[in-house]
């Protein structure tokens, strides 16, 4: 009897846990209301989904239709978002979200979540202590205990260029940038915050003081620590050493010529105890005995989220999400190549990617810098895309070069037009109109072999940054025109340029190596060429692509209008390959075409094209010139090109270009803000269903972000 007694009142027990945990669950799986975001659960919750939902939970609801598959009467102001510094603020829309299937709003809203997970890995990467940075002044904002309105408005500056730029290194010209109040003045701040109960973000252990006096040579002065790594090449054996990405931690180039890295792009290189050692990203294994390594955590955060993601996902995205799990766990290097050759394949509603395949930033361009990218299929614009793929190898025939350095396309490259739903890590906020994998320099001959064309951030950027900059600096005679047609030309010299700009013609297989970063700028020298050029074929009017034979001549205006604002703000005093070959491009063509000149109308300066003839057999003559380089692989010719371009010009009109750029409110850099993706929770607690918002700030966008 008392053993039956005691087994009767342990079942009890067991019973009443199995309840209290279901109970959690369910409540963990709640998500925010939209009036009360600060409310965000925690960054560990809620457990993974690890069963397909039925057609019963997903189904017997009503339908979200907020927005139409495209709004028309939606405004130009309405993607504008005000300015932070020097960067402007673009809104993104989704308005074909709600049209898509509940699963499909589901599978995107996990995998959101997942790339979400992951971004801290990216700011980590990029510098050293500025994610401390990013948390702290976030901590001290988000307790409102600053005091002096200047200051706290100062330090939100800040806290918005730190989310921006993931770090206080400038994503272009790679320079430390400071807070605008004083180090006296922050220490108050965070000491105000910490009295009234902010966690700041401390280690176990660690006292205020030590996290501010570690702080304060970061944040605080401007000589501390590297600088950011030029992209352009090594040059000495330190430059490894004297880089602030955390890719590598006392370790030279040389060093590294006879070391054989097993995971290449996803570990860290250190010099531990007289050794390289690679400090693998990955979480850990314990069926495979395989220990945690560097992120695990964060890692965890993300596979958790693809956990959720798989339960929702089609046969074509289980496959991906599968070896994208088995990747961030294992760090198997081999894993995360199938996760790609099977993404080359998917052809679905949702598009995405994860993983530390961003090797730009990289010197070697070996090591991955942590993105993530969500998106849905814009049919309308991917089956416009499909057309301009087919008239690849036409257009190879168009191309000025002569017969033996064109390529042949066995393959031709799978395209879509995507509407983008979140780009993070090194993909975001800055804006970007597309996404590829790019090929390994070694095999420069190839092309890309799947773009990702995101449709809703081109229409924001020409919306919110073209437009305006045409309106101010063209002429009046061409003004009218060129806003007729921009929509179409604008959007074509992108898909052009991302499609197939960099991989018409040949490219000697040995020329990335030998030119390592200049080689990259030269490719996207040929690629704005590419782009250009090919805005006169016929063969684009005759597809409907552009609307009359000015397409030349209104992509030309775009070109020197954004060039001449970007050269006036700074823009280019970069490292990026894109923005030293716009320069180049923009010096050639107002420096040597002999058919582009300055002229004053009441007292403002316009680029006024004088002989278009001349510009265009400009443009023919460079592109001869870098087919030629590339084709041969002749290091002299190429560095003796960019070198004479290179140096920002000495043109009096920039000044007055500046003054002007900065009253129609233009930026150095432009960054975006996402649609926001709302789980809606069924009766059971799990998610049945996701809308679409589009009326959240920057700062509140910046804070959800880092709490995942």
């Amino acid at each position: 009897m008392k053993t039956n007694f005691a087994q009767g009142v342990y079942g009890l027990l067991l019973l009443g846990l199995l309840l209290a945990q279901l109970l959690a669950c369910q409540r963990t799986n709640q998500e925010p209301a939209e009036n009360h975001e600060e409310m965000l659960p925690p960054v560990d919750s809620p457990p993974p989904i690890n069963k397909p939902l039925s057609e019963d939970e997903v189904g017997g609801y009503e339908e979200v239709t907020t927005q139409a598959q495209q709004d028309p009467s939606r405004r130009d102001s309405a993607f504008r978002e005000g300015m932070v510094g020097d960067v402007k603020v673009l809104r993104v829309f989704a308005d074909g979200f709600n049209q898509l299937a509940t699963k499909e709003r589901l599978l995107a809203y996990h995998l959101a979540r997942a790339a979400l997970a992951g971004r801290d890995i990216a700011s980590e990467q990029i510098s050293h202590r500025g994610l401390d940075a990013m948390h702290m002044t976030e901590c001290i904002l988000k307790e409102n205990q600053v005091k002096d309105p200047a200051v706290e408005a100062e330090l939100l500056k800040y806290m918005h260029l730190l989310g921006i730029h993931l770090s206080y290194y400038d994503r272009l010209s790679g320079k430390k940038f400071l807070p605008g109040v004083t180090y006296e003045q922050f220490d108050a701040a965070a000491h105000g915050a910490y009295a009234a109960g902010g966690p700041m973000g401390l280690n176990r252990g660690e006292s205020l003081e030590e996290r501010l006096e570690g702080l304060r040579p970061w944040l605080f002065d401007e000589t501390k620590g590297p600088r950011r790594c030029a992209l352009t090449g090594l040059t000495n054996k330190n430059s490894l050493r004297d880089c602030s990405l955390n890719l590598y931690r006392g370790v030279s180039l040389r060093e590294l010529s006879n070391f054989e890295e097993r995971f290449p792009f996803n570990s860290r290189l250190s010099r531990i105890g007289g050794k390289l050692v690679e400090d693998i990203y990955r979480t850990g294994d314990k069926r495979m005995q395989i220990p945690p390594g560097r992120y695990s955590e964060e890692l965890g955060r993300v596979v958790g989220r693809l956990h959720d993601a798989t339960a929702v996902a089609g046969r074509g995205e289980r496959r991906i999400l599968s070896d994208l799990v088995e990747h961030f766990s294992t760090g198997d290097p081999f894993a995360f190549d199938s996760a790609m050759r099977n993404w080359l394949k998917l052809d679905a509603g949702i598009e995405f990617h994860l993983g530390f395949s961003d090797r730009s930033l990289d010197p070697r361009g070996v090591k991955g810098v942590f993105r993530g990218v969500v998106g849905m299929q814009d049919k309308a614009g991917t089956s416009r895309l499909h057309t301009l793929v087919r008239q690849i190898p036409y257009f190879e025939g168009r191309m000025p070069w002569s017969r033996e350095y064109r390529r042949r396309w066995p393959n031709l490259p799978k395209v879509k037009s995507v509407q983008a739903l979140i780009a993070t890590g090194s993909a975001g906020p800055i804006c970007q109109t597309a996404f590829s994998l790019r090929p390994d320099w070694a095999s420069g001959e190839r092309s890309a072999d799947k773009v990702l064309i995101f449709s809703n951030v081109i229409e924001s950027l020409r919306r919110a940054v073209v437009v305006p900059a045409m309106k101010e600096f063209l002429p009046a005679a061409r003004r009218e025109r060129d806003l007729d047609h921009l929509r179409d030309v604008y959007g074509m010299r992108v898909a052009i340029r991302e499609v197939m700009g960099r991989y018409l013609g040949q490219t000697d297989s040995k020329f990335f190596k030998r030119l390592k970063g200049m080689g990259l700028v030269l490719q996207e020298l040929k690629a704005e060429l590419v782009a250009l050029w090919l805005m006169n074929d016929p063969k684009l009017v005759e597809l409907g692509f552009v609307s009359g034979s000015a397409a030349f001549e209104v992509a030309l205006d775009q070109l020197l209008v954004e060039g001449l604002v970007a050269e006036s703000l700074g823009t280019f005093n970069s490292q990026r390959p894109q923005e030293m070959a716009r320069r180049a491009l923009l010096r050639y063509l107002v420096e040597r075409s002999g058919g582009i000149a300055f002229e004053e109308v009441d007292g403002k300066v316009y680029p006024q094209v004088t002989d278009i003839k001349l510009v265009r057999e400009a443009v023919r003559k460079l592109l001869l010139r870098c087919e030629r380089i590339m084709a041969e692989g002749d290091r002299v010719s190429a560095l003796r090109l960019l070198e004479r371009y290179k140096a920002a010009p000495a043109w009096p009109e920039l000044a007055q270009v500046a003054e002007r750029a900065k009253a129609a409110k233009l930026g150095r850099l432009n960054a975006c803000i996402m649609p926001k993706l709302r789980p809606l929770s069924g009766s059971n607690g799990r998610y049945k269903d996701v809308s679409v918002s589009h009326k959240e700030s920057l700062h509140r966008q910046l804070v959800r972000y880092s709490r995942y």
